[in-house]
């Protein structure tokens, strides 16, 4: 799917990805009524404490960062139903309150145009995928990758990107790989001069030459399967900022990782308690 840039203005575009809405460690308003046409027999669920403060990164973001030409909204929108735990982990696992509460935390944002890229198949189905219904939904383009072109700068946007924990040190690899592969294709698709992926939940930026690689932070503490994995990993949590002109752009990140028990939001125990 190819989108085409208007005039040689300075353009801004907010790349976002990974809210995971639904996930009781991810974004959440302050609160959300399950039915939204029928309050009185809705149930209320709160934004827990380490919700609150993820809420507060993303008006942060809202608030200090205006208006936007284009959003891109890389995947995984909502987690989904976590069918492996059998629903563990999520305040809500009614597909459809996911879906509408992305859509209002996306309507926050002051924004012209609005793209979306499909996530993983896990969290957010593929027939009928529920990152399309929060893109379209809300008037915007969706496609499981999109090249969109501002100006003279081209743009990929798909979600997925390799990960492994067991080689942390090399995260960026993936993206790196990504940029060589789309050197050596160019002839066959587009060259574009800057990639941007996902789904890692966490922030790495690679340039060689004019070729920019990108993998977006997320919106999501760490759950229960990352819990079990030990302190190897605590995700990047915000967003990247793009700005082209011409041919030429420029971008910017502002990411938080959660601290002290906040980021290990696990029990505390002491043997005199016991």
């Amino acid at each position: 799917m190819i989108i085409t840039g208007g005039q040689k203005l300075t353009k801004k575009i907010l790349i976002i990805g990974d809210m995971h809405v639904g996930s009781n460690v991810a974004l959440m308003p302050e609160e959300v009524y399950t039915l939204k046409t029928e309050k009185e027999n809705s149930q209320l669920v709160k934004a827990s404490k380490i919700q609150l403060k993820i809420l507060d990164k993303w008006r942060e973001m809202v608030d200090n960062e205006g208006k936007f030409d284009a959003v891109i909204a890389n995947g995984d929108l909502i987690d989904g139903v976590n069918r492996k735990s059998s629903g563990i982990g999520a305040w809500t696992t009614d597909l459809s309150v996911q879906l509408k509460t992305a859509q209002s935390l996306l309507g926050e944002i002051h924004y012209k145009k609005l793209y979306g890229t499909q996530g993983s198949i896990y969290h957010t189905n593929e027939n009928i995928s529920v990152d399309k219904l929060v893109i379209e939904g809300l008037g915007g383009t969706f496609g499981y990758d999109l090249s969109i072109k501002s100006d003279d700068v081209k743009i990929h946007a798909s979600h997925k990107i390799g990960i492994s924990s067991s080689t942390w040190q090399f995260r960026a690899t993936p993206i790196s790989k990504e940029l060589v592969l789309s050197e050596l294709n160019g002839a066959d698709f587009e060259k574009f001069n800057v990639i941007v992926r996902s789904h890692a939940h966490y922030y790495v930026a690679v340039q060689f030459g004019r070729s920019l690689g990108l993998i977006a932070p997320c919106w999501k503490a760490r759950d229960e399967f990352v819990r079990m994995l030990g302190l190897g990993f605590n995700p990047s949590i915000g967003y990247i900022v793009l700005e082209t002109s011409g041919s030429s752009y420029t971008w910017r990140h502002s990411i938080m990782h959660l601290k002290g028990e906040d980021a290990m939001h696990t029990y505390n125990v002491s043997i005199e308690d016991l």
